[in-house]
């Protein structure tokens, strides 16, 4: 083998560099995915699969290579049925798992795996169960989606060391309560969907930890009890969903901590208006946000009214009624406070997702409710399903260039070599 005339140093140990330095030894993008990087981006939504397909790193030198390289994984619509240890690349950020056949997560399916923010298993109606430590050590996880899984019950240290995460959805599971100290770890935490599930009482401190909470949903249970300290602690609470349960009374004191209460729904339960409802009646005369109406179920003579806008004498001969209670002030041009009347496209499942306009306060919601998945900010995926710039790879049959992505004319100079 001789170099080029007139030099005296072949070029063979550079073109050999230059081929360790632009061609991974292995295919980084698995067969019928689609990659993009950087970050590594691995789209495998929707292709048959039954496990977890193997990825390995990028290119050396290119930003997104060697262990612990960021890797984004998605693989929904899927048949996997198991995650096990080792299955996910150390360096992933983001794992997509929803609409699979999802029925054991390992242990240590996820440990080691510090740079993880975002998880979803999420519509996996097998996934029954999840062992105490599935999460531990996810010190970045943002946000947690498990929604639909079937879940019985929930371990009461699943969520500890949780510290980062924003957004936590359980709703559409068969929780029938929630274990004391589950959210203890969660001070960052700004959402959480519990709604859909079969939850009967809220215990005292039953959110401890949860300072920084903006929305609870707890719709569509079968609450029937609500011990007064149940909130206490959610100082920074906007939003609360407790209709359509099956509660007939609440605590006068069990809304006093929520000093940051916007919108309140807690229409669709067969509420007592007796002596029972006073305490409730009394709070709403404080409230100046916006609620739902509050049908009474009973007595006869009141069923059909709204708990909220009952008189003193529809409370004759419960104790405290006397002068100390003062009528309110007539309803004038607008709604009363307390009282929001509902525009014409709310939908009982999500209401609106029009925000209210910058500097408004309470009384002043207009036409604006909160919609069950309306999040303060995204955690969405840029890219997915795109594969574009130089970085790029496509896998899926017929689509882009396969493991020798460096320039086609250093194969040529090595096979004359």
């Amino acid at each position: 083998m001789q170099g080029f005339p007139g030099r005296g140093v072949s070029l063979l140990p550079l073109l050999l560099l230059l081929v360790l330095f632009r061609c991974p030894f292995t295919e980084p993008c698995p067969s019928s995915c689609s990659c993009a990087q950087p970050p590594l981006t691995v789209n495998c939504g929707s292709r048959g699969l039954q496990q977890v397909p193997r990825v390995t790193m990028a290119f050396p030198g290119e930003g997104a290579s060697g262990p612990g390289a960021e890797v984004r994984l998605f693989l929904p619509h899927n048949r996997i049925s198991e995650l096990d240890a080792g299955s996910v690349p150390t360096g992933l950020t983001v794992l997509w798992l929803y609409s699979n056949n999802l029925t054991t997560v390992s242990p240590g399916a996820l440990r080691g795996l510090a740079r993880l923010e975002e998880v979803d298993l999420g519509d996996n109606p097998g996934l029954s169960s999840l062992s105490e430590d599935t999460f531990w050590g996810l010190v970045r996880l943002r946000s947690l989606q498990l929604p639909r899984c079937g879940l019985w019950s929930l371990p009461g240290g699943l969520f500890q060391g949780l510290s980062s995460l924003r957004y936590l959805s359980l709703q559409e599971n068969h929780l029938s309560e929630l274990p004391r100290g589950l959210f203890d770890d969660l001070s960052q935490l700004r959402h959480l969907f519990l709604h859909g599930n079969r939850i009967q009482a809220l215990a005292a401190d039953t959110f401890r930890g949860l300072r920084s909470l903006d929305r609870l949903l707890l719709h569509r249970n079968l609450l029937w009890e609500v011990e007064p300290t149940a909130f206490r602690g959610l100082v920074l609470l906007d939003t609360l969903f407790l209709f359509e349960n099956r509660l007939r009374e609440l605590p006068g004191l069990v809304f006093q901590p929520l000093a940051s209460l916007r919108f309140l729904r807690l229409s669709g339960n067969p509420w007592a208006c007796d002596c029972r409802a006073l305490p409730l009646r009394r709070w709403f005369r404080t409230f100046a946000g916006a609620s739902s109406a509050l049908d009474c179920s009973e007595p006869p003579r009141l069923r059909g009214k709204d708990l909220r806008l009952l008189t003193p004498a529809d409370f004759r001969g419960c104790q405290g009624i006397g002068a100390s209670w003062r009528p309110e002030p007539g309803p004038g041009p607008g709604p009363r406070p307390g009282r929001v009347e509902l525009p014409a496209n709310w939908t009982e499942d999500t209401g609106l997702s029009e925000p209210p306009s910058k500097g408004q306060g309470k009384g002043q919601m207009g036409n604006y409710w909160p919609g069950d998945y309306d999040y303060g900010e995204g955690l969405s995926a840029p890219g997915l399903g795109r594969c574009e710039g130089q970085g790029c790879w496509r896998n899926a049959a017929g689509e882009g260039p396969g493991i020798f992505p460096f320039p086609v004319w250093a194969l040529a100079l090595l096979w004359d070599w």
